[in-house]
């Protein structure tokens, strides 16, 4: 399991019990339920720590605290695990297919970048020539929130015949680069690309 996945879950979990705990504690204290009166076996043990919480102002605050910091917790991490249209990164334009400049800017979508994470753009020419490099290009810089721009973004050099194919990729790694970089492959991490000509 994904270790976002699993915080944000456990995360919700200590949300929906502390939520309930204190539901259930306001209820005895306000004598709305008699816990002597409920056998269900199953919520036992939820109306035992209940009513404990109900008699000490100690406890209630400490699951209170409990529930809001699993609040917090999961809605900061589940978001990230369950991407909306599940993808960590997605680059807006250029779309794939377009005919494109040598000088352009590249337009990106991204999940958050986490502190030890960067988002990067490469270029490679001739996408179905396995000895091409992937040149790195701008750091992107963000433009609104989720989005980033890097530009300017080289698309071969001035010589290119019109026609020649290009990826562009974006992608979210761990791995550091410096500028005018090149690499065999695309680093690991979540990535998209699009496949574009040159004019």
């Amino acid at each position: 399991m994904d270790l976002t996945l699993a915080v944000g879950l456990a995360g919700f979990v200590v949300a929906v019990l502390g939520v309930c705990i204190e539901v259930v504690a306001l209820l005895i204290a306000t004598g709305k339920i008699d816990p002597q009166t409920i056998h269900f076996r199953p919520l036992s043990a939820l109306l035992r720590v209940a009513e404990r919480v109900a008699r000490n102002h100690r406890l209630q605050g400490l699951v209170a605290g409990l529930a809001i910091a699993g609040i917090t917790v999961s809605a900061i991490f589940l978001p990230r695990a369950f991407d909306a249209d599940g993808t960590a990164v997605r680059i807006i334009s250029p779309s794939e297919g377009d005919v494109v400049a040598r000088e352009i800017s590249v337009e990106i979508e991204a999940r958050f970048i986490e502190q030890e994470e960067f988002l990067v753009v490469f270029v490679r020419p001739l996408p179905g020539d396995p000895n091409q490099d992937y040149f790195l290009q701008q750091f992107p810089q963000p433009i609104e929130d989720g989005r980033w721009d890097s530009r300017p973004v080289y698309v071969g050099v001035p010589d290119d015949q019109s026609g020649t194919q290009f990826n562009v990729c974006a992608v979210i790694t761990r791995t550091q680069f410096q500028g005018g970089e090149r690499s065999r492959m695309l680093p690991a991490g979540p990535s998209d690309c699009v496949g574009v000509t040159r004019e």
